[in-house]
């Protein structure tokens, strides 16, 4: 495969942003290392008395009655023969490779006090070993200095090591909470971060210009992922009282659970290629896992007032269409009507993108540069979005950086997370900073590349001063602009 940039402009871009990242590198991110030994010794406790627990459960009896004096709970080939060959739990997921899965979801769906002690078992182990001792190992005095590399990902995004800064957990609460409350701003200081604000979809949008995706972007009443979740879960006629689809409180109907499960589950993985069984799976299980409710009952029994009361086989590669009535059956339909109806100039230029591949044998993407070689579909479909999109990121990175030089500002920015900027930002440079941020990410951006034909939105958290990174909260970029946040 051949990755090259195909014109000047983004030669001039990878260079820019190679000099800009040893900056970042150099300047690095605060660590509270007692914090971290503090923790490490705390969780080194804790992990001791979790494995005590599970050593006097039944089921490492068995394991022990098969694998004598070798058993080891933390040997993952004799977890998967414990839970299905001697527990003989059904196999709902498999990995890769075809083997029985022991991962989280596995875990959480089996369900038993051993399988729930198990799962913070190894949460706990990931924490102390792979996180903070890595964390721990690679700070030199109070900052880490991990690397960030523009020559490794094939989609033209960056990645990181030592650590990999862009790998931190978020979605896990507990984790996340964990590990970036290890990262502290120095005396004065703030850490800020500033996110791309779906970034993808409008990076896709100026590739196909759908014109109902483009009316989505525009128009900031329009919310795709709401109007899916609609039509997913058959929430169509329903009259939501005021504020459902942001209420995270399940009392009131957890509307903005629910449209992060048509999110996640449904739209960005039709995005990117995944089908319909998958999808329809992942938001069956979400129904339970997120305890989704709205009308004042729980989504599956709404669903059942529709006449789906199954979720259906959901099982990839399966010969048969999906049951009649079933859930699956369901989500394929809206599935056809998603790529067909709703967005089907979307779906028309997937298909001569990915048509003028196979005749050409590459592809060139809208920041200049050109790849070639055997790629599969998705890859084709997705590698343009991600990559141009990261490029967005990075062009403002570098205008960002050099302005604050320019302006002699003591802010800085310390790391970088594909689609969104972490810096460190004087106290009293905040709201400078905030509006010069913006006026790059959204405005300047645009002045520079006229293929962005959408307009961009930041969503910006900030930190107290002094404060961790687990500290930081959402605040309108308004706000910080006119310094009305303490």
């Amino acid at each position: 495969m051949i990755i090259k940039p195909a014109t000047p402009d983004a030669y001039k871009l990878i260079q820019a942003g190679i000099e800009t990242l040893a900056r970042v590198e150099e300047i690095g991110i605060g660590v509270d290392i007692e914090y971290v030994k503090r923790t490490k010794a705390r969780l080194a406790k804790e992990m001791r008395q979790l494995e005590a627990r599970l050593m006097e459960s039944e089921e490492y009896t068995k394991l022990r009655e098969h694998y004598g004096t070798k058993a080891n709970l933390n040997s993952a080939k004799q977890q998967v023969d414990l839970l299905y060959k001697i527990m003989r739990y059904d196999v709902r997921h498999v990995t890769d490779k075809g083997i029985p899965s022991i991962d989280e979801q596995a875990l959480q769906e089996i369900g038993t006090p051993f399988t729930k002690d198990l799962l913070r078992l190894k949460k706990k182990q990931k924490l102390h070993g792979t996180f903070l001792s890595g964390i721990e190992a690679e700070t030199e005095g109070d900052r880490l200095h991990c690397f960030f590399n523009l020559h490794i990902a094939r989609t033209f995004r960056s990645s990181s090591d030592s650590i990999n800064f862009q790998n931190l957990p978020v979605r896990d609460k507990e984790m996340a909470e964990v590990i970036r409350s290890a990262f502290v701003a120095r005396p004065g200081f703030r850490i800020v971060e500033t996110d791309y604000a779906g970034i993808e979809v409008r990076g896709a949008a100026c590739y196909h210009k759908d014109p109902k995706m483009l009316r989505y972007i525009k128009d900031p009443s329009k919310c795709m992922h709401r109007d899916m979740a609609i039509q997913c879960y058959k929430l169509e006629g329903i009259d939501f009282p005021e504020g459902f689809w942001k209420s995270k409180e399940p009392s009131q109907g957890n509307g903005h659970t629910i449209r992060y499960a048509a999110k996640n589950m449904f739209v960005f993985p039709s995005f990117y290629g995944d089908y319909y069984v998958n999808m329809a799976r992942l938001m069956w299980e979400a129904i339970i896992k997120l305890d989704l409710r709205a009308d004042g009952r729980s989504l599956l029994e709404h669903l059942a007032s529709k006449g789906i009361r199954e979720r259906g086989d959901c099982i990839n590669g399966a010969s048969n269409d999906p049951a009649p009535g079933t859930f699956e059956h369901h989500i394929k339909e809206v599935e056809h009507d998603f790529w067909n109806n709703r967005f089907k100039v979307y779906g028309k230029w997937k298909r001569n993108w990915f048509d003028e591949y196979l005749r050409t044998g590459g592809f060139h993407m809208l920041t200049g540069f050109r790849i070639e070689g055997i790629l599969s579909k998705n890859d084709v479909i997705n590698w343009p979005v991600q990559g141009a999109s990261f490029h967005c990121l990075l062009w403002s990175m570098i205008e960002l950086d050099a302005e604050m030089r320019r302006r002699k500002m003591k802010s800085r920015v310390i790391g970088q997370i594909h689609d969104s900027i972490v810096g460190e930002v004087h106290e009293k440079e905040l709201p400078a900073y905030a509006e010069l941020i913006d006026e790059i990410m959204t405005k300047r951006i645009r002045d520079h590349w006229d293929w962005i034909i959408v307009p961009l939105d930041i969503e910006m958290e900030v930190a107290p001063v002094g404060g961790t990174w687990h500290q930081k909260k959402a605040y309108p970029v308004s706000d910080i602009v006119k310094g009305l946040i303490t």
